[in-house]
């Protein structure tokens, strides 16, 4: 899978992740199927909400 490097696709990718952990339901890992992806989105959404917030911060020149 590529990643997204046009901010408006990467939106668009997270958005869909927002959407799949809205219906997440946060089972503890044993009773999960070996390939689900939410630990992985969240993680990834975290760091994706972190970009955006010190890109915004940068371009606006807060801190």
């Amino acid at each position: 899978a590529g990643r997204a490097e046009h901010p408006a696709d990467r939106l668009a990718a997270f958005a869909a992740a927002v959407r799949h952990l809205l219906t997440d339901p946060v089972l503890p890992p044993p009773l999960l199927p070996a390939d689900w992806p939410g630990e992985a989105l969240r993680t990834a959404y975290t760091a994706y909400q972190r970009q955006l917030t010190d890109e915004v911060r940068t371009r606006v020149g807060g801190t």
